[in-house]
């Protein structure tokens, strides 16, 4: 069984392996949460449960791409 210190550890590792990955591809990626990124809408799953949408529509993507993008040259990404 692994003890506190163990999974300190890994958890550790997880958090800068996520970070160097998200510096290799420029930022961190979105990962399905079950609601629009924009609007917060409730997305429906998969059949198999899992959810793979980030937005609801295309128009949703794209307002929070530009808001995205405003907030960056605005110094608060």
């Amino acid at each position: 069984m692994a003890d506190e210190v163990d999974i300190a550890n890994d958890l550790q590792e997880l958090a800068l392996q996520q970070a160097l990955n998200a510096a290799r591809v420029g930022g961190p990626r979105l990962v399905a949460r079950g609601a629009c990124y924009n609007c917060d809408e409730i997305l429906a799953p998969r059949a198999d449960g899992q959810h793979v949408q980030l937005f609801c529509d295309g128009d949703c993507a794209d307002d929070w791409e530009r808001m995205q993008a405003a907030k960056a040259r605005n110094g608060r990404a």
